[in-house]
């Protein structure tokens, strides 16, 4: 994906020790295997990749940034965040994980958590059970938060994935789509509002709850509780707003990328 949207710089870190939900369907390397018609690699790859430990990595990158000038988006399990809040001092920076995140970081926007279904126990959540229950107590810096009902409520169309990418040969994305489940099919949009709103925070589509603080409780379930000095808060759209997130996805998502060649 990196390379076929022209990102070829981006850095990218590897967990080893990251938590691996073994029934999940293996997607990712049918498409990285697939060949053209000469039998080479329909998707272009990194060769002999080097990639740095992801805790490593955003303490690296985190030690260089303006303080208060990172957004971090968090979409998959608390394993990575968890870590980092509890590394120490190293050749990037002399802070504990807890005080560089604090210092740089304004915000997380985070795919995790259910507050609407009674004692629903989210995939991210329960997946990494230890570290989500620390993310979400030792977390020193704010969260803004996508519920899962929230991104079960805005389904991308399959019909897109299927007509509106016709601008290239082929996509990895669409590919993805394809080796996942049999196509047609609409997919929730859990993670890209996360993404969305880290990049558009005021856009219209957009609101927020009132503050609060979040418990990991049980074997994954996430406890809402006001506090006017919370950490903590929701996005919550409205039926208009929520049809505009998907206007917005659809309009975005479907435009050949500026970096392709």
């Amino acid at each position: 994906m990196r390379h076929w949207y022209g990102y070829k710089k981006m850095p990218i870190g590897v967990n080893t020790a990251c938590v691996t939900d073994m029934d999940c369907v293996d997607y990712c390397t049918k498409v990285c295997k697939l060949t053209n018609e000469e039998g080479e690699p329909l998707f272009k790859r990194s060769k002999n990749p080097k990639y740095e430990e992801a805790v490593e990595m955003y303490r690296r990158i985190l030690s260089k940034q303006d303080d208060k000038s990172v957004v971090i988006i968090t979409v998959g399990f608390s394993t990575t965040m968890a870590q980092l809040l509890q590394s120490q001092p190293d050749k990037y920076s002399p802070l504990t994980g807890e005080e560089l995140v604090a210092k740089k970081v304004k915000y997380f926007s985070i795919m995790a958590g259910e507050f609407v279904r009674k004692n629903y126990r989210e995939y991210n959540v329960w997946n990494d059970l230890e570290a989500s229950k620390y993310f979400f107590d030792k977390s020193p810096i704010p969260m803004v938060i996508v519920p899962w009902t929230l991104g079960d409520q805005i389904q991308y169309p399959g019909s897109s994935i299927a007509n509106d990418f016709e601008w290239a040969a082929a996509n990895p994305m669409v590919e993805g789509y394809k080796a996942y489940m049999q196509m047609t099919y609409d997919r929730p949009t859990w993670d890209v509002i996360s993404a969305f709103y880290a990049c558009h925070p005021d856009h219209k589509a957009f609101t927020l709850s009132n503050k609060g603080e979040v418990k990991v409780v049980g074997k994954g379930v996430t406890e809402w509780r006001d506090d006017a000095n919370g950490r903590y808060q929701i996005l919550v759209p409205s039926e208009a707003q929520r049809q505009q997130i998907l206007d917005y996805f659809i309009e975005i998502l479907t435009t050949k990328p500026k970096k392709m060649k």
